[in-house]
C-alpha cells in the first residue's frame, strides 16, 4: 500500500487535484460574490428609480392620502408577479401613515451600505417564518415641499427571488465541483501516466544495464524536453562508463602482461639454479639478474600507483612557486651523459627571463625527465635532441624535440595510452614500459595545462607542454648556487 503512495505519478495526480480543488473553490467564491454584488446593485438601482417616481407622486399629491394609497397598491400589484414590492409613508415620528402591506412584527433589522446611494438610509428587514425566511430591502428618504419637511418615504423589495437565485448558484457549485474534481482526478492520472511513460521505459532500460551489458541506451524521443535531456545525459554517462570500463580492462590486461614477463624470467632463473648444484659465482649472477628484474618491477608498480592516484597535486605544495629555468637546466645536465652514450647531440635553449609556475617541483621534474628520456629512447644514433623553455602567453612552454623514428599516423591517437609503445622491441630493450607519456599527460591535466605533439616518421617527434604561469613572482626567490 505504501509503495502505491510512493508513486511519483500518483503524487503528481494528487497535487494536480488539490490545485484544481483550491482553484475551483477560489474561482467559485469570487464568481458567487461578484454575482451577489451585481444582483444587489441592480436591486438598489431599481429601488432608486422607484423612489424617485414615488417621491414625485407624493410631492404632487401629499394632501390626498387616499390617492397615494391607491397608487401604492397599484404599483405593488403591478410588480407582484415579478418581485414583491413594499411602499410606505411615515410622519416625522416614524409612525406609519399609509403602507402597501404591513411588515411583520419584531423583524431582525440591520443597516446596509449601498454602493449606489451611500448617503441614504438602507436597511434589511429579516422575518423568520415557519416555512421560510424573507428578507426585505428598504430604502428610506425624506420628502420636502418648498423646503418644508413633509414625510418619510420607504420603498422596499422582497429579496426572496434574489436569495433563491444565489442559493441555486451555491447548489450548482456544490454539484459541479465534485464532478469536475472526479474528472480532474481521472484526467490527471491519465496525463501523469502518459507523461511518465518514458520514465518507466528509462527504468526498464537502466535495469538491464550492467558491467557485461553497456550497449543499452535510453530511448530519446526527439521532443527536446527535460526527459530527452535526461536520457541524453544518461546515455553520455553510460558511454563514458563504457570507455572507462574498456580502458580498465585493457589496463588490467596490459599490466598483467607486463608483470608476467619479468616474473616468468625470475622463476625460470631460480628454478634452473635450484634444479642443479651450482658454484657461488653462478648463484651471484642469478641473484644480480633477479635484483635487476625486481628493480624494474618496482619501477612499474610505482608508475601504476602514480597513475591510479590520477596525479592530483599535493594540497600542501600546490601553491609553491617553481622556477622552471634552473629546473630544466639541471635535468638537461643530468641527461647529457646518457644522451652522449646513445650518440645523440644534446641542445638546449632556456629563456634567460625567470619563468615561474605554481605547483610541485617533483611533478614538473617528472614531466621534463620523461619527455627527455622518451626522446633519447627513440632517437636514432647521431640525431639531435633539442630542449627549449619559453613563455607563450599565460603559459610556460617546455619543448622537447628529437630526430628519431617518429610516430606512425595511425598510432598517434594512442600515444598517451598506458603501455603503448611506438616501437615495442626498442622500448623493452631499453627498459621502458610505455607509461612515461601517460604520466606526463596526467600531470599536465592536473595543472590545467596543455600538451601537444607533431611527428613525422623517420624524421622525429616534437612535444610541446604548456603549464600555467605563476600569477606573480614569489616574495622570496631561492638563491642560485654560485
Amino acid at each position: 500500500m505504501r509503495s502505491k503512495f510512493n508513486s511519483f505519478g500518483l503524487r503528481i495526480t494528487l497535487w494536480y487535484v488539490l490545485l484544481f480543488l483550491v482553484s475551483s473553490v477560489i474561482i467559485s467564491l469570487c464568481l458567487y460574490h461578484q454575482l451577489k454584488f451585481q444582483l444587489y446593485e441592480e436591486v438598489d438601482l431599481f429601488l432608486a428609480d422607484e423612489m424617485n417616481e414615488f417621491k414625485q407622486f407624493v410631492s404632487e399629491h401629499h394632501q390626498s392620502l387616499s390617492l397615494i394609497e391607491s397608487q401604492m397598491q397599484k404599483e405593488s400589484l403591478s410588480m407582484r408577479k415579478d418581485y414583491q414590492m413594499y411602499y410606505g409613508v411615515f410622519d416625522s415620528q416614524r409612525n406609519a401613515v399609509v403602507e402597501s402591506s404591513a411588515l411583520p412584527q419584531d423583524p431582525e433589522v440591520r443597516d446596509v451600505k449601498s454602493s449606489v446611494f451611500p448617503a441614504l438610509e438602507v436597511k434589511e428587514y429579516k422575518t423568520r417564518g415557519e416555512t421560510n425566511n424573507d428578507v426585505v430591502r428598504i430604502l428610506t428618504k425624506k420628502v420636502y415641499s418648498q423646503n418644508e419637511f413633509i414625510r418619510y418615504l420607504q420603498v422596499g423589495m422582497n429579496m426572496s427571488r434574489i436569495e433563491k437565485t444565489l442559493m441555486n448558484f451555491r447548489k450548482n457549485i456544490m454539484i459541479t465541483i465534485p464532478i469536475f474534481l472526479l474528472l480532474s482526478l481521472v484526467g490527471g492520472f491519465i496525463l501523469a501516466r502518459r507523461n511518465l511513460l518514458p520514465v518507466s521505459q528509462m527504468i526498464k532500460t537502466a535495469s538491464r544495464i550492467s558491467g557485461s551489458n553497456l550497449e543499452e541506451r535510453l530511448p530519446v524521443r526527439g521532443t527536446g524536453d527535460e526527459l530527452d535531456k535526461l536520457a541524453q545525459t544518461f546515455n553520455n554517462m553510460i558511454h563514458r562508463i563504457k570507455e572507462a570500463y574498456q580502458k580498465l580492462a585493457q589496463f588490467s590486461s596490459d599490466a598483467a602482461h607486463e608483470l608476467r614477463t619479468p616474473i616468468t624470467s625470475l622463476m625460470g632463473d631460480i628454478e634452473e639454479v635450484l634444479s642443479h648444484p651450482a658454484s657461488p659465482e653462478k648463484y651471484r649472477v642469478v641473484l644480480m639478474s633477479s635484483l635487476e628484474e625486481l628493480a624494474r618491477l618496482k619501477q612499474l608498480v610505482n608508475s601504476l600507483l602514480f597513475l591510479s592516484r590520477e596525479s592530483k597535486p599535493n594540497d600542501k605544495e600546490r601553491n609553491t612557486a617553481v622556477e622552471l629555468n634552473s629546473l630544466v637546466r639541471d635535468i638537461v645536465e643530468l641527461f647529457e651523459p646518457v644522451a652522449k652514450e646513445a650518440d645523440n647531440n644534446f641542445r638546449h635553449d632556456i629563456s634567460q627571463e625567470p619563468i615561474y609556475m605554481q605547483g610541485e617541483k617533483c611533478r614538473v621534474e617528472q614531466i621534463v625527465s620523461n619527455l627527455i628520456d622518451n626522446a633519447i629512447r627513440y632517437s636514432s644514433p647521431g640525431g639531435a635532441i633539442r630542449v627549449q623553455l619559453r613563455k607563450n602567453g599565460p603559459f610556460a612552454e617546455i619543448i622537447v624535440a628529437d630526430e628519431g623514428i617518429g610516430i606512425p599516423e595511425q598510432d598517434q591517437s594512442r600515444i598517451f595510452d598506458r603501455f603503448y609503445r611506438s616501437d615495442p622491441s626498442r622500448s623493452r630493450n631499453t627498459g621502458g614500459f610505455g607509461l612515461g607519456l601517460s604520466i606526463v599527460k596526467s600531470i599536465v591535466d592536473s595543472y590545467n595545462g596543455r600538451i601537444s605533439f607533431h611527428s613525422i616518421v623517420d624524421q622525429g617527434t616534437t612535444f610541446i607542454v604548456g603549464l600555467p604561469l605563476h600569477a606573480a613572482l614569489p616574495l622570496v626567490v631561492p638563491s642560485q648556487p654560485s
